[in-house]
Parts: C-alpha cells; structure tokens; sequence
C-alpha cells in the first residue's frame, strides 16, 4: 500500500524515534520547523465498557472516547452513568463516537443521540473543528457473525464502503471505533484482523490523515506509524480494557500545528 508500518508502542510505551515533550507524544501537522508553537493535548480512551471510574484521567485540552463505552446488554441504562461521568471531566471539548456494544446511541436518529450527552460532542459522519483542527468521527465496523450480539453500528461491506467515502479529505484527525485492517486490529487468538480493508483503503490512499484514533482490538493497545509518499500517518488504538476490573491509560499526545 506504499508504505511501512512499524509498532512504537504496547501496552507500556516506551516510544523511540518518536518526538516526545515532558513524555508526552508529539504530532507535528507539518513538520517540527513550520510549527506556530501553537498545540492542542488529547487525551484518547475506548473500550471502557461501564469501566469509566477506574480510569485514572491526565489533564488536557481533548477529551476523545472512540466508542464501546457501554455493555451491549445494558446500553441503554449505562448511558446515563457514562454521561455523568463526562460532565465530571475538565477538558475544554469532549468528543464520543459509538462502538458496536453501544446500542444506546444506535437510534438510526443522529440528533437523538447528540442529546444524550450534555457536555460532549457526539460524531457520527459528522466533523468539529476546534481550533482549526478538523476532526471526523464515524462508529461503523464490519459486522461480526449473525450470533453476535453486539453489532450496533455493524455493516456489511457493501454498505460500510458509503460511510467511508464521506470522510473529507482535508481531515486533520480521524476517529473510528474500528481500527483500519492490519494496523494494531489482530483478534486476541491472533488468527483474523477486526479491522476494515475498506477504512484503510479510504485512509491510505484518499485521506491521509495525520492522526488516526481507534479501539475495538482490546488486545493491540498502542500507538504505530506508517509513512506514504512522505505523509506520516499516527495510529493510536487507545483500547484501554484490560478485564471488568482494570483499565489501562489513556494515551495522551499533543497535536502541534
């Protein structure tokens, strides 16, 4: 696909070759030498699955969740807590997207679900600019076999490729709930890849985004590279679910541009 891939962080980073400031990751939208000095810190989770509370919450300008913040079975009652817990945050922008446990907000009624947070923005192929970053978000995933349950926002193919083909191409940092097949998206038995051949298409060839945000692979937690024709793209799947009882961090970066 023109470009290598190559893993800069597990599960406890220790990231090399990569510019980092007081240990925080840092993404130039150009380069280090056309920088404003101007910057902008996220802090990315997902996965979270009712587990919220456990997570220990750095300090930022950005607060992103890329979905799967509930339990399929209890969705619906789990959004209330999930919406109280972003009301406690203390970042500026709070940005959400849907996972495919998160039937809550799988209304088929996208204004229905905006209304659903109180003090976050809700994506759903749909963009916030802040401070002249252009951020996108979508929650759609292949769907899984037909026995499993949780398949809100779950799309065959055929049907995926036209949420896809939406995302702009000036797109500064993308957010999924799935992660684009064969970066960080290997199942835990490490026999299939969960991610989307049609999302790392669009994101390879058309987008070229400098970040790229994900969950959905609880198992491949990190942050990865790839470079095509001189574009440096970000992969960071923040999937922070260890088991009911422990989260791992949330992955911080500052976006400098």
């Amino acid at each position: 696909m023109g470009g290598e891939a190559s893993v800069l962080a597990g599960e406890h980073p220790e990231i090399k070759g990569i510019d980092r400031t007081e240990d925080v990751l840092q993404i130039y939208r150009t380069s280090p030498e056309q920088a404003t000095g101007k910057k902008i810190r996220f802090v990315v989770a997902s996965d979270t699955h009712n587990g919220h509370d456990l997570l220990t919450v750095p300090t930022g300008d950005v607060f992103v969740h890329c979905g799967d913040f509930t339990k399929v079975v209890t969705s619906h009652r789990d959004i209330a807590a999930f919406n109280e817990f972003l009301e406690r945050l203390p970042h500026r922008y709070k940005i959400v997207v849907g996972g495919n446990h998160d039937r809550c907000v799988n209304l088929g009624n996208v204004e229905a679900s905006k209304n659903l947070f109180t003090s976050a923005t809700y994506l759903e192929d749909s963009q916030i600019i802040v401070e002249g970053i252009k951020i996108w978000g979508a929650p759609w995933h292949v769907k899984r076999h037909v026995w499993y349950l949780a398949t809100a926002f779950g799309l065959s193919h055929e049907e995926i490729a036209k949420h896809w083909e939406l995302i702009p191409p000036d797109t500064d940092i993308l957010v999924t709930h799935s992660p684009p097949q064969t970066i960080m998206d290997l199942h835990h038995t490490g026999r299939k890849n969960m991610g989307c051949p049609d999302l790392m298409q669009h994101v390879i060839q058309r987008i070229r985004p400098r970040v790229h945000l994900f969950g959905h692979a609880h198992d491949r937690y990190g942050i990865s590279e790839l470079t095509v024709d001189d574009d440096k793209i970000t992969f960071i799947n923040a999937a922070t679910h260890l088991s009911s009882s422990q989260l791992r961090d949330p992955i911080v970066f500052d976006y400098n541009f």
